[in-house]
C-alpha cells in the first residue's frame, strides 16, 4: 500500500475511534453499583432519620410518554443516609433514548420538597388533617411504577405507611371511603390486582 494511502487509512481509523458511541449504548442504565444519598430537612440541613426513600427509574418512551421501569426503597439511618442497589438492566421492550433516576422520600410529619441528584429535602408539614390526606394521595400517585414488574412490590413499605396514616387522619363518618384507595394499593401488592379489585368491590357493596 502506498505511503499516502496508509496515512489516510490511519487517520480514518483514529477518527472513527474518537467518534461518540452510538445511541444503542444508552440501552443500559449506567450507574455505580449502589445509589447513595441523604435525606435532610430543608431549612435546618439536619439529617432526617427513618424516612422511607423511594427511587424510581424512569425513561421517555417516545409516543408512550414517560414510563417507570424499576422501583427500589430503603430507610434512612440516623445520619439521614440511605443506600439502594442500582439498577443496570435494559428496559423491557427496548430502552428509550433517555433515562433518569428520581429519588423521593416520605416520613410522617414531613412533606417532600425536592431532590438534588441523590439528596432528598423534606420539611415539617403544617397543614390540616384534610390537607395531609390530600398530600398522601399526591405521594401515592407520584410514587406509582406500573411498569416495574416484580420490583413494584418494593413499594409495599411506603403503601403501608400511607394507609396507616390515612387511617389516623380519616374522618370517622367517611373513614372507609377515604382510606379505600390506600387499602386497594396495599392489597394489590400483597395479593395481585384481580384479588384486590374483588375485595374492594365486596367492601363497597357491603357499605350500601
Amino acid at each position: 500500500m502506498p505511503m499516502h494511502n496508509l496515512q489516510s487509512w490511519t487517520r480514518l481509523v483514529l477518527l472513527v475511534m474518537l467518534l461518540p458511541l452510538p445511541a444503542c449504548a444508552t440501552d443500559f442504565v449506567v450507574s455505580s453499583p449502589t445509589v447513595e444519598g441523604r435525606v435532610i430537612e430543608q431549612e435546618t440541613r439536619k439529617p432526617v432519620a427513618d424516612a422511607l426513600v423511594v427511587v424510581l427509574w424512569k425513561g421517555h418512551a417516545g409516543h408512550s410518554g414517560t414510563v417507570c421501569y424499576r422501583v427500589e426503597t430503603a430507610t434512612s439511618d440516623a445520619q439521614g443516609a440511605y443506600r439502594i442497589k442500582a439498577w443496570e438492566q435494559p428496559a423491557p421492550g427496548g430502552a428509550p433514548l433517555s433515562r433518569y433516576r428520581l429519588p423521593m422520600a416520605y416520613k410522617s410529619g414531613y412533606e417532600y420538597i425536592a431532590s438534588d441528584k441523590d439528596t432528598v429535602y423534606l420539611k415539617p408539614f403544617t397543614g390540616t388533617p384534610g390537607e395531609r390526606l390530600n398530600y398522601l394521595r399526591r405521594v401515592s400517585s407520584a410514587s406509582g411504577c406500573a411498569s416495574a414488574g416484580e420490583s413494584e412490590k418494593n413499594l409495599l413499605p411506603l403503601r403501608s405507611a400511607l394507609l396507616e396514616q390515612a387511617r389516623q387522619l380519616a374522618d370517622k363518618q367517611t373513614e372507609q371511603e377515604e382510606i379505600e384507595p390506600f387499602l386497594f394499593q396495599v392489597e394489590a401488592l400483597e395479593f395481585g390486582y384481580e384479588v384486590a379489585e374483588r375485595r374492594q368491590i365486596e367492601r363497597i357493596r357491603s357499605r350500601k
